[in-house]
């Protein structure tokens, strides 16, 4: 569980920002949360107030969320990272993703992936991106199993 559930009138002083490079772009070295957010090559969906408290529901079902931390830790090769934080500047949580084994970092600590992660911030995403994250969660899901399948087994 992160924290305590939000309440309506916490979303006047609540946004949340999220950051998104593409998945299916190859980098050199893993980028970190800090070089996708400050680096100006990931777009940028900042979600204020009264757009965020019309998926209250949604958004409580991610701070509920069970997290199984993963040990040892690895790093991030941040795609996506979003934080919900206040507008002084104050990070309430933030999510990565990905790390080893497309495990999640949750407030700096890796879990194991849930989809609630996901399904948070799906509804603010442009269209383009929602396409694209959701091919390539399909051919993380089924690319691999297939190309076991095909080939007897890796």
């Amino acid at each position: 569980m992160l924290s305590r559930q939000i309440k309506r009138s916490d979303f006047d002083n609540i946004r949340l920002t999220i950051y998104y490079m593409s998945p299916f772009l190859l980098t050199l070295v893993p980028i970190s949360t800090d070089s996708l957010s400050t680096g100006g090559f990931a777009d940028k969906i900042v979600v204020d107030g009264e757009i965020l408290e019309k998926h209250i529901d949604l958004i409580n079902q991610m701070i509920d969320a069970d997290l199984i931390p993963i040990k040892p830790q690895t790093y991030v090769n941040a795609r996506i990272y979003y934080k919900f934080e206040t507008h002084g500047g104050k990070n309430l949580f933030d999510v990565a993703m990905w790390g080893f084994d497309d495990n999640l970092f949750v407030n700096g600590v890796e879990v194991e992936e849930n989809d609630i992660f996901y399904d948070v911030i799906m509804p603010f995403l442009p269209d383009t991106i929602k396409n694209e994250l959701k091919a390539y969660i399909e051919y993380e899901i089924y690319g691999y199993q297939n190309i076991q399948d095909d080939n007897g087994g890796l």
